[in-house]
């Protein structure tokens, strides 16, 4: 990997920030609730040692867990939550 450079431009094609990597991955996980660990496993590789990690994590279990639970198929299947 090396640093962007000034004519380089993120996936919203804005310019990158000097010294910054543009980096962009993608995955799709099916809309199960087995699925909101591997999507942290894969936000954790993905991000490696940052020190925002934790937060990125949590973040995104959190918006994880909120598009299974509102996705058709959740709606359709019986809620075992109280």
């Amino acid at each position: 990997m090396t640093p962007a450079s000034s004519a380089a431009a993120d996936d919203r094609g804005a310019p990158s920030l000097p010294g910054t990597y543009a980096v962009t991955v993608k995955r799709t996980f099916p809309g199960s609730p087995d699925q909101v660990a591997r999507v942290r496993e894969f936000v954790r590789l993905v991000l490696g040692p940052e020190p925002v990690v934790d937060d990125a994590v949590l973040l995104t279990s959190e918006l994880a867990t909120n598009a299974v639970i509102h996705t058709a198929l959740a709606k359709a299947e019986p809620s075992t939550s109280p």
